[in-house]
């Protein structure tokens, strides 16, 4: 199946568009960082980018239409919180996009039962 080919400018083109809104949640400042200059100039709205225990402390119903989640270091009581957030995610129409590293991948993944995550290989 070939990829959809979309159109980014569009929406900056007509400022009456609704931005798509981005949140960005990670505890690595550098992470946070190219994910917001991979954005910049693109038809997303960043709202919010924060450390990743802030994503579990805000409302689903709040929360921006696409959130990019990297986990890279987990523990159980963080496991319990993201089976959580995933349980709201899946009765949402939000778009979550998480990030792990090899050695949680796992871990991460079995956390997200109810939403139908897919795995994604970027290599």
């Amino acid at each position: 199946m070939q990829q959809e080919d979309f159109d980014y400018d569009s929406k900056l083109d007509n400022p009456k568009r609704r931005r798509t809104s981005l949140d960005i949640f990670s505890d690595d400042v550098g992470f946070r960082a190219e994910i917001e200059r991979d954005v910049e100039g693109l038809a997303f709205a960043i709202r919010r980018s924060a450390n990743h225990a802030a994503v579990f402390k805000q409302d689903v119903s709040s929360a921006a239409d696409v959130t990019i989640l990297d986990c890279k270091d987990i523990d159980d009581d963080c496991c319990e919180q993201l089976a959580a957030f995933d349980k709201k995610v899946a009765k949402s129409n939000h778009y979550l996009i998480v990030s792990t590293n090899l050695a949680n991948l796992d871990r991460v993944f079995g956390c997200f039962r109810e939403s139908r995550l897919r795995g994604q290989s970027l290599t």
